[in-house]
């Protein structure tokens, strides 16, 4: 990981403790990635997309699924996440319904 790479890291934890009021710990409870972090669209384009920054819970806390069949997931097979949340700087709000709407599908 470069210098740039390891303060964008640094900045990104410090700011979500900052509003979480939650320490960083080795193992968290909650794990903090940016964009390295690829996941296929859900329109079901099989096209790669990633976040600016997701927050996902520690793959020990989540729950083993209730049916047989494997949960959706990045390209890693990391499970997506249950719940999203759009910051949103200068998007407009149709872009934002249109967005979630896809992530929904």
């Amino acid at each position: 990981m470069s210098y740039r790479s390891r303060l964008v890291e640094e900045f990104r934890r410090k700011l979500i403790t900052l509003f979480l009021k939650k320490p960083v710990q080795v193992q968290p409870d909650i794990n903090f990635t940016g964009k390295w972090r690829l996941y296929f669209d859900p329109s079901g384009v099989r096209v790669k997309t990633a976040a600016d920054i997701a927050i996902c819970p520690n793959i020990n806390l989540i729950q083993e699924p209730l049916n047989p069949g494997p949960p959706p997931g990045d390209a890693n097979d990391n499970p997506h996440a249950r719940i999203i949340v759009e910051l949103a700087v200068c998007e407009d709000m149709a872009y934002l319904i249109e967005k979630c709407e896809k992530w929904l599908l």
